[in-house]
């Protein structure tokens, strides 16, 4: 929406901002496919757990209240009077029916036995209570094919503005794949796999190019859906057939799918937030000594998901974890123990002369064994440790035999 306002800024209107639009749609494409091909997108592996599971929350508390309308009715349907709750019981017993009934009928999945038998249930109140429900109850008429329109007009190609429209696309790419991997990560999390980031990407970016040349629009992968198609038993083959279902629901099954109560995916988009996002583990985190500070994290997340925005907020995580390691790494001891020669006498066979003339000045040779990584953080620790030495003793030796890495500022203080 931002991109064709934008473009509409420029004075584009009619065909021709539909063809600014749709070229946007196909440079975010490609732009996708080169993000994929770099690999790129294997960054969004890198995000911490707290941060994804404070994400799938506050997604799925945007789910369950963008549903109130749909359960409760909209204002203009409270006026029916006893009619007003068939929303209401349609959305309760679908939820009813995917947590109970599948304990019973396990072939068929949960998503399906709520659609059936919630879509039965409400057209049974709505004949016996409401003599006609509103058209809102319903998903409504879908297009005829005759109503599809492909391709664009090239009218005016040249004059179109590239530069605004590069930049949108590159925005949109990157909003896309970011959307589409945290999907994904939601995913693995979901089913014990792990996902090509590389091919999730560059498929994506062609079916955004492919659909843009047909004149359609871009999108991105989706939490709720793809969560409703794991728990339906769908993993490898989903977007395939939700393409061909699609299809033949345009072609042959407008009629059908015209009255699908709202109110029923209403109830099994709430089964898919309640029972499949909502991670009760977040709770158990801040209880826990040890894991408060990921829980308090995860409840950030969370908290900017739903009022803010998910992309700032998963930023915003990701900022919070790395402070939270750096904390935790500048708290390790990078020191393991102090001694002197006094305490640790040398190897090397010396002489008699030699060894006296050590003892006698035992204390002004100290040495640190030293372990962990030397960086920025746990440099000041270790000169803190050192600082009297620094003073009184002739000689300091660092045993770095357990020392990972040594960054610039530890060399430097070396």
């Amino acid at each position: 929406a931002g991109a064709i306002a934008a473009l509409a800024a420029t004075g584009l209107e009619s065909d021709a901002l539909i063809t600014a639009t749709l070229f946007t749609v196909a440079l975010a494409g490609i732009f996708q496919i080169m993000i994929g091909g770099l690999k790129l997108g294997h960054l969004i592996k890198f995000i911490p757990y707290p941060v994804v599971s404070g994400f799938m929350t506050g997604s799925a508390i945007l789910m369950i209240l963008s549903q109130t309308s749909s359960v409760l009715g909209e204002e203009a349907d409270l006026t029916m009077g006893q009619g007003a709750w068939i929303p209401m019981a349609a959305a309760g017993l679908t939820l009813a029916t995917m947590i109970w009934l599948p304990r019973w009928i396990k072939k068929v999945p949960g998503t399906v036995l709520g659609l059936v038998v919630g879509t039965i249930t409400f057209h049974l109140f709505t004949l016996f209570y409401v003599q006609a429900s509103p058209p809102s109850w319903v998903v409504g008429s879908l297009p005829s094919l005759s109503d599809l329109h492909f391709g664009f007009t090239l009218e005016g190609f040249e004059t179109l503005p590239w530069l605004l429209m590069a930049s949108s696309a590159l925005a949109l790419a990157v909003l896309s794949s970011l959307d589409t991997l945290l999907t994904s990560v939601v995913a693995d999390v979901s089913t014990g796999t792990r996902h090509d980031a590389r091919r999730e990407l560059m498929g994506q970016g062609a079916g955004h190019v492919l659909s843009a040349f047909t004149g359609g629009m871009a999108g991105a992968g989706t939490t709720g859906a793809t969560l409703v198609a794991i728990q339906s038993g769908g993993r490898v083959w989903v977007g395939l057939v939700t393409g061909i279902s699609m299809l033949v629901l345009i072609l042959f099954m407008g009629a059908v799918a015209a009255i699908l109560p709202i109110s029923v995916f209403a109830g099994i988009i709430l089964h898919v937030a309640i029972f499949g996002m909502l991670d009760k583990d977040i709770l158990r985190w801040l209880r826990s000594p040890q894991a408060r500070i990921d829980g308090g994290i995860a409840l950030i997340v969370t908290s900017v998901t739903v009022s803010y925005d998910l992309m700032v907020a998963v930023g915003l995580g990701i900022v919070l974890t790395a402070v939270e390691f750096i904390r935790a790494q500048v708290q390790s001891a990078v020191v393991q123990r102090r001694w002197t020669v006094g305490e640790r006498t040398s190897l090397r066979r010396r002489a008699k002369q030699e060894r006296e003339c050590l003892m006698e000045h035992a204390e002004s040779i100290v040495g640190y064994d030293l372990k962990g990584t030397l960086f920025f953080g746990t440099t000041d620790h270790l000169f803190n440790h050192m600082a009297k030495d620094l003073q009184s003793a002739k000689y300091i030796i660092l045993d770095m035999r357990r020392v990972g890495q040594v960054d610039l500022t530890g060399l430097r203080l070396i």
